[in-house]
């Protein structure tokens, strides 16, 4: 979703016992991001 500010913000979460790792692809922009066990990410870009 786009905040006030007009930023784009996604919420991930991991629920698993183990960190994964992912690609966010906004664009032709891309990053690979873990996630921790047990985590909630707030990405804001």
């Amino acid at each position: 979703f786009l905040n006030p500010e007009g930023k784009m913000v996604t919420v991930v979460m991991n629920q698993s016992d183990l960190a994964i790792n992912y690609k966010l692809i906004a664009g032709e922009r891309q990053t690979t991001v873990q996630a921790l066990p047990h985590s909630i990410q707030t990405l804001v870009y």
